[in-house]
């Protein structure tokens, strides 16, 4: 009797030490280097509302956070990651970004080994004051941060949005006039419905909208190539297209690029956000290898916020050199949220009109519909944004329509259809 005792207590000893670890990284030395987690790469992207850390991992990472409040220090731990593994000069090259805007006093990545089990850790020190502009005057203010964190697991991303209270203000003003323009449309929509007439018609949305449109890849990043096609030389004819019917409509229009540049992610959502752009439209074309023959068609896609919302988040707020407000926490969610929503009613306008003016010229597509995904360039763009696949390159019939001017004119036409429907309705 005692034996099993013993040995019902060891088993309960090995399954606590076993659920204390999350990956195969927790493991450390237990498990051989070449199948430890890896950093791909850390990006800083300044947003509208917020400037944003993402960290990219080879396989879903474990992390253990602790704010340092004396210290003004965010601690970063991965336990079972190595420096060899983790890239620390591009860690601190990326970060020292956010010396300039004031936000952070020092980066600084070390390892260290517990118990023979090695993990790396990455110190944030805030800036204790910032420097701020008003009224064409500059302050000097304590620096008190909200930072909004999520963890990915497909991909494997560990993300960071810091708000500052000037954002935040902006924020929680850009929320009034959403949630003031979702009352009118509901109020108008009831009226009709009521077969109320309205008293004077919708006014034109101003001719100062501004638009960014992005053709896919570019540079050495080809994207798909089949059937001497490239991706990123379809996409820059359609875009083109679309920017000049547009202008033709007034509208404010730029092109994250114009020719054959090599232009990342977080420099095509920065140049929304510094043109203050009211809608971003990502213009790809797709392709299945192992399908070639029967997968063809069009879909359209916008942001998929589950796992930065409850209840699924894998993730938080943490707050710096200010007490924890709620308030401030549910703002920021309504507003990812609003956006995803705006944006889900703006998919749906482009995917419609495409295949309506395809249809009205005779030409049958298949339509792939609307659907929700986590791209990053939806993510980093906070805007109502959308991502459309044009076709299939990898289909033969599709590819051979995709490289004919006048179905790209075609394409073009659909989508910006779409977009002025859009527009019409808010």
């Amino acid at each position: 009797m005692r034996k099993l005792k013993f040995l019902i207590v060891q088993i309960k000893l090995i399954i606590l030490c076993l659920s204390s670890f999350s990956t195969a990284q927790d493991i450390g030395q237990l498990v051989p280097a070449q199948e430890l987690n890896r950093l791909n790469w850390v990006d800083v992207t300044k947003g509208r509302f917020s400037t944003q850390i993402m960290f990219d991992f080879a396989h879903p990472v474990f992390v253990k956070k602790k704010l340092v409040k004396e210290k003004l220090q965010l601690r970063l731990s991965f336990p079972g990651m190595q420096l060899a593994q983790f890239d620390a000069q591009q860690v601190i090259a990326k970060l020292s970004r956010l010396k300039v805007e004031g936000i952070v006093a020092n980066v600084e990545v070390i390892e260290k080994n517990t118990k023979n089990i090695p993990k790396v850790i990455v110190a944030i020190d805030f800036a204790k004051n910032r420097e701020i502009t008003l009224g064409g005057k500059k302050e000097i203010r304590k620096n008190t941060l909200v930072i909004k964190w999520n963890k990915l697991d497909d991909p494997a991303r560990l993300i960071f949005d810091i708000f500052t209270p000037e954002t935040l203000e902006q924020l929680k003003e850009k929320e009034k006039v959403v949630l003031q323009a979702h009352n009118d449309s509901v109020k108008s929509d009831t009226d009709v419905a009521q077969g109320k007439q309205e008293n004077k018609e919708r006014e034109p949305a101003a001719p100062s909208y501004r638009i960014v449109l992005d053709a896919g890849h570019g540079g050495d990043d080809n994207g798909a190539k089949y059937f001497g096609l490239k991706e990123k030389e379809l996409t820059l004819d359609i875009t083109t297209r679309m920017r000049d019917l547009l202008r033709e409509e007034g509208f404010i229009v730029l092109l994250t690029r114009q020719d054959d540049s090599d232009v990342s992610l977080a420099q095509r959502a920065e140049l929304a956000q510094q043109l203050n752009a009211n809608l971003f439209v990502s213009v790809h074309v797709n392709a299945s290898p192992n399908d070639q023959e029967r997968v063809q068609g069009i879909e359209t896609f916008y942001l998929d916020p589950s796992e930065f919302l409850p209840p699924a988040r894998q993730g938080g707020f943490i707050f710096v050199n200010i007490q924890t407000d709620v308030s401030l926490c549910k703002a920021i969610d309504s507003f990812l949220q609003e956006t995803t929503n705006v944006s889900k009613k703006f998919a749906l306008c482009v995917q419609k009109n495409i295949l309506s003016v395809l249809q009205e010229s005779g030409v049958k597509v298949n339509d792939r519909g609307i659907k929700r995904k986590f791209l990053r360039v939806l993510f980093l763009n906070q805007m109502p944004t959308v991502l459309v696949e044009v076709g299939f390159v990898s289909h033969k019939g599709e590819a051979k329509r995709l490289c004919n001017p006048e179905y790209q004119q075609l394409l073009a036409q659909g989508i910006c259809k779409g977009v002025k429907e859009y527009i019409a309705t808010i």
